[in-house]
């Protein structure tokens, strides 16, 4: 039976790599207080510092939310210039 890797919240990882920059515990430690592989938490650190898209989880939240508020006022000034009279809410 193949492994299955568990799915970790982008804050929960985020907050994880935060705690290995402080410095303050062994990355093997905070993994094992955390309930995670070593290797992993290695991999997402690694991930974070090599610049190619590892921005900080809560920035990529943070864009997200920015993009979902822009496509729903773009939506709304559209149903107003067709004339469609549908409204939607920025969530």
């Amino acid at each position: 039976m193949p492994r299955t890797r568990p799915s970790y919240p982008p804050e929960f990882t985020a907050e994880a790599v935060r705690v290995v920059g402080s410095g303050a515990r062994s990355l093997t430690r905070i993994a094992k207080d955390l309930g995670v592989a070593d290797q992993t938490l290695r991999n997402r650190v690694q991930h974070a510092e090599s610049g190619d898209g590892g921005r900080d989880a809560t920035d990529s939240l943070d864009l997200l939310g920015r993009a979902q508020d822009r496509l729903a006022a773009i939506q709304g000034q559209t149903a107003l210039i067709t004339g469609t009279g549908v409204s939607v809410a920025a969530g």
